[in-house]
């Protein structure tokens, strides 16, 4: 759901968007619904591929940075 999606990075001036799109797994391929944000129907596109790590910016941040913690917890030296 979309409220599982932290933030999304539409534009580098401006602000976060929070919750912006959900995503699902059919057939193997993430789908989502097509992204309501200031200037959204400029995007003639039902592809979303290009901007993918834009839509879920905040999410995949959160998890490289629960990954790099989780690495350097098993790795570190006592």
């Amino acid at each position: 759901p979309k409220s599982a999606n932290k933030e999304a990075l539409i534009n580098t001036d401006k602000k976060l968007l929070h919750q912006l799109v959900s995503a699902q797994i059919k057939n193997g391929v993430i789908v989502t619904e097509r992204p309501q944000f200031p200037g959204s129907f400029l995007i003639p596109t039902k592809n979303y591929h290009r901007g993918d790590i834009n839509l879920y910016y905040g999410s995949i941040q959160e998890n490289v940075i629960l990954r790099c913690r989780s690495y350097l917890k098993a790795h570190s030296r006592p």
